[in-house]
């Protein structure tokens, strides 16, 4: 229970601050005039993971941090810039995700919980946002950002494939 705080925590301070003005992306239909607002939330409460990404670095330093539980899994990360985060969360078996960051003030999050996900977050310039949830098996998402973009793409079952610009 304690841990499930912990990313609902997480993944409240992502959403709250992306939820008004994220360019949203589901993998399947969604009509968004009666949309949950708190669908995000709806989703954080399976996973059971806890991680503190506070590293207590001074805030130009670059933050990345890759976390796998499982078998198989690859994950990626490339820094060009400051006080750039980068976290991957992956748990399950094959799963892969990569994130590039070519700018400042750029944060990335990617959470993969099942087999055989893909995901790739590019971020280029200053003051992207971008956040990748994939619950199932054998989606792939692509997320790309060219500055001061904010996005959310969250995969809930499998086979889906998007892409957002």
């Amino acid at each position: 229970m304690k841990r499930m705080k912990k990313i609902k925590k997480i993944l409240i301070s992502l959403s709250l601050t992306l939820f008004l003005s994220a360019n949203f992306s589901f993998s399947q239909p969604i009509d968004l005039q009666n949309l949950d607002p708190n669908v995000a939330l709806n989703l954080d409460v399976n996973l059971d993971v806890s991680v503190d990404v506070n590293l207590n670095l001074p805030s130009d330093y670059a933050k990345a941090v890759i976390i796998q539980m499982g078998n198989q899994n690859e994950a990626y990360q490339i820094q060009n810039g400051i006080a750039n985060t980068a976290f991957i969360y992956q748990e399950g078996i094959l799963n892969y995700a990569f994130q590039l960051q070519e700018g400042d003030h750029n944060e990335a999050y990617i959470i993969q919980r099942g087999s055989g996900n893909k995901a790739y977050q590019y971020q280029y310039n200053d003051f992207n946002t971008g956040i990748i949830v994939q619950i199932g098996n054998g989606n792939e998402a692509r997320q790309n950002q060219n500055g001061y973009a904010k996005g959310i793409i969250i995969q809930n079952g499998n086979g889906h494939i998007i892409t957002q610009n």
